[in-house]
């Protein structure tokens, strides 16, 4: 139960210091979004905040991404070997389809 507890407190510090991380980056987007507006032309500044914006939803699903495949490989770790085997070629032949549509 101690251990939990000191793990908790742990993500509690870093949850603290990524949200200061947050604020920090913000005040510098609102920082640099203001510069922008200043210097550059109204339809300059338009495709500047579409880019911001399309940049944050990529990173929304790179993020979603990348959470569902580690919980997919913890998945496998917990797998017997026999079926390891077989995800393995199901992987190879799903990334062999996927290359092909492309």
């Amino acid at each position: 139960m101690a251990r939990l507890t000191q793990k908790l407190e742990v993500l509690r510090a870093e949850q603290l210091a990524l949200s200061e991380e947050k604020a920090l980056n913000d005040q510098l987007g609102e920082a640099v979004s203001a510069r922008v507006a200043g210097a550059a032309r109204p339809h300059q500044v338009t495709k500047f905040r579409i880019h911001v914006a399309e940049v944050g939803h990529i990173t929304a699903l790179l993020l979603g991404l990348s959470g569902r495949l580690a919980r997919a490989e913890n998945a496998l770790l917990g797998l017997p070997q026999d079926h390891v085997d077989r995800v393995s070629c199901f992987s190879a032949e799903l990334s062999r389809l996927l290359y092909d549509e492309m």
